[in-house]
């Protein structure tokens, strides 16, 4: 009821603006209208503006993402409207990202348009992602599987990369920061253009000692792109981008409040454990205008992931045989081809014709997917292939009524096929600003490799069926004094079916996994940004959630899934905010996230065997984080067309203790400073 109410309050203070009679000041209009409403594919395949697209999406270009002196990608996540980031402790610690509260692998990755969700069907690791070769990233929320598949129940996120353009000049980035915990960073970008080429090319490297013993971790990332144009109605784009990294598991040796806060024998979990992942991605995709009215596009990608999990022997094993020495050696691959044909329509009148443009788009998708794992004394072989068909129709009627429908049919070889569904709707009141869209869909979500296929320790269930997210949606969106401020405004209600769960008790394939839960969540959104006006740009959202669990068959729900209860994980609410000042010498940013309370696991009693091996449920305490972002830019240098900028970044300001997640306490106050060098 308390979402519903704020909602209700939020739209009678809508109605009441946008029926007045405001004077606008032609001083506070903004003269660079693309940056307000840019253009997008990802919620649509196709280049539409974002006052078009009925559903939820957030852009974020690379200036926002400057503004915060970014460590790593998920640093820019955590402002997102309507996403959690839950992070494990330091960096390079597990981090996964949640849409509206749904499941934290129910989100699609793109780098460019290309999947580079792990193929195993687990979350994406985001805290290995790096910012420097991202263009933009756009966050789009609902299920989106009749465009992206099985991985896209709760949304997508597509990370552009930032391609120089056919004649740019070349130009140079170099950059290097210093900070707490002996960390070093530094990354070079380079990007330019011919008469008929564009490429990019960076490369970064990240290491750091971490808080405790053991707690290290390093990452380098390579990115190569190249465009060519061999017409003027065609394109081919070549994309490869390498990132190795490696994370210690840390000991908890002379900490006060730390990953999982354990005592005396315990304290010290791990001495030399640690993980090292290499991914290696290459994709290739071509664009072509076969006719005025036909477009046709082909993707072809493959991604590799390999990744090795060892725990060495160490002193404290006689003492918690609970962490014997162990090692697990797994390579992922995911092969797919992607084909993609348009069909475009434009009125001749589009000011007088009913029917202003349509498109429709027809799609063909294969995917192979491979898994193949080295335990102590076990190997595990396993693949699975799926053919998918969509279908999309896009229409515009008196240029200001947009209408989506979108259809899929997948054809897995191994589980169940799954039909999802997306219909949409936007209508614009120009003259007012005013913007209401609704949207209604299904998503699905594949089961993982572990789920189907098994593991060491048990033999997997083959007949699971995809988990399914039924969402629909209502939101508002309104410009005030010439698109100087944007309000906006979203309500939303998600029905999560077939969830899979652990089960103890014996199916006909034994003590399993099986698809025994329901949940449902719901929520608003509400977000205000003022842009660029007397070198102030502020951005602020609030989120509500409120989440339950309808169903866990008869209690077969596992300890994640207790129905009559929250979800675990999931706040209440939490909002944030960014103020910055931006005159021509320098940047100043002040960020702030406040979450509220939520319910976790605590796994204490499990580690040390005081509750019998299982874990129980905890309030997890909120957080108010502060973040503070200087860029200065240095004048009167003696070298032509240089141009250097000093960084000066604070995590954590107050140096708040808090879990993101239970058990894995946040970094206090950090503090970091750098240079970079454009010329």
């Amino acid at each position: 009821m308390r979402i519903k109410k704020v909602f209700f309050q939020f739209f009678v203070l809508f109605f009441i603006f946008t029926t007045s009679n405001i004077s606008f000041s032609q001083e506070l209009i903004i003269k660079n209208e693309i940056l307000l409403d840019p253009v997008t594919a990802t919620a649509t395949r196709t280049p539409r503006k974002l006052s078009t697209i009925a559903d939820s999406i957030e852009i974020i270009p690379n200036r926002e993402m400057e503004l915060r002196i970014p460590n790593d990608f998920e640093d820019i996540m955590r402002d997102s409207i309507g996403g959690i980031v839950e992070k494990s402790g330091s960096r390079g610690g597990r981090t996964n990202f949640r849409i509206r509260g749904s499941e934290t692998n129910f989100t699609s990755i793109l780098l460019d348009g290309f999947k580079i969700t792990p193929p195993d069907g687990d979350p994406f690791l985001f805290e290995h992602l790096s910012p420097e070769w991202m263009k933009s990233a756009e966050i789009l929320k609902g299920p989106q599987s009749t465009l992206y598949g099985s991985d896209a129940a709760a949304g997508a996120i597509n990370l552009l990369v930032d391609m120089g353009n056919p004649g740019e000049k070349i130009s140079n980035i170099w950059g290097v920061r210093y900070g707490s915990q002996e960390t070093i960073q530094e990354f070079i970008k380079i990007k330019g253009g011919t008469e008929d080429t564009g490429f990019l090319f960076t490369v970064s490297r990240t290491d750091t000692d971490g808080r405790f013993y053991n707690d290290g971790y390093y990452r380098t990332v390579g990115t190569l792109g190249f465009d060519y144009y061999p017409t003027q109605f065609s394109k081919i784009r070549f994309l490869y981008q390498h990132n190795k990294n490696q994370v210690d598991n840390t000991s908890n040796d002379g900490a006060t409040n730390t990953d999982l806060r354990l005592t005396g024998a315990y304290t010290d979990r791990e001495l030399n454990n640690f993980t090292r992942t290499t991914d290696n991605f290459f994709g290739i995709r071509t664009e072509t205008a076969i006719t005025k009215n036909i477009d046709y596009i082909s993707k072809l990608s493959f991604y590799r992931s390999d990744s090795l999990y060892l725990d060495q022997i160490d002193a404290l094993d006689a003492i918690r045989a609970f962490f014997s020495p162990y090692m697990t050696d797994t390579t992922l691959t995911n092969f797919r081809a992607d084909n993609q044909l348009n069909f475009k329509y434009n009125s001749p009148n589009s000011k007088k014709d009913f029917l202003t443009s349509a498109i429709t788009t027809l799609g063909f998708e294969f995917e192979k997917e491979r898994t193949f794992q080295v335990e102590i004394s076990k190997t595990e072989r396993s693949k699975r292939t799926a053919r998918s068909f969509y279908t999309q129709e896009q229409l515009t009627f008196w240029d200001r009524l947009y209408l989506t429908t979108g259809l899929r049919i997948d054809d897995f070889v191994k589980g169940k096929d799954p039909l999802t569904y997306k219909v949409s709707s936007a209508y614009h009141f120009k003259k007012r600003g005013t913007r209401i869209r609704t949207v209604y869909g299904k998503g699905v979500k594949r089961p993982s490799f572990t789920d189907t296929f098994g593991s060491s320790s048990y033999i997997g269930n083959p007949n699971l069926e995809p988990e399914v997210q039924k969402s629909w949606e209502f939101g508002i969106d309104q410009d005030f004094f010439g698109k100087l401020i944007k309000v906006s405004g979203t309500y939303y209600h998600n029905e999560l079916k077939n969830i899979i769960a652990w089960s103890w008790s014996t199916y006909a394939n034994g003590t399993n996994y099986e698809n025994i839960s329901k949940a449902r969540t719901k929520g608003a959104e509400f977000s205000i940004s003022i842009l660029d006006y007397n070198n102030f740009t502020i951005r602020a959202n609030y989120n509500t959630l409120d989440t339950l669990v309808l169903d866990d068959s008869n209690g077969l729900g596992g300890s994640s899934f207790k129905q009559g209860q929250e979800l675990v994980r999931r706040p209440n609410w939490w909002w944030s905010s960014t103020i910055s000042y931006h005159p021509k010498s320098y940047t100043a940013t002040l960020f702030l996230n406040q979450m509220s309370s939520r319910r976790d696991f605590d796994y204490r009693g499990f580690v040390d065997g005081t509750n019998g091996g299982s874990s129980v449920k905890i309030n997890n305490s909120g957080f108010t984080k502060i973040d503070v972002a200087l860029s200065y830019y240095l004048k009167n240098l003696p070298l032509k067309d240089q141009k250097t900028t000093l960084e000066f970044k604070i995590n954590n300001l107050l140096d708040e203790d808090y879990d993101e997640i239970f058990g894995y306490n946040a970094p206090g106050i950090e503090m970091y400073a750098g240079m970079k060098i454009s010329f």
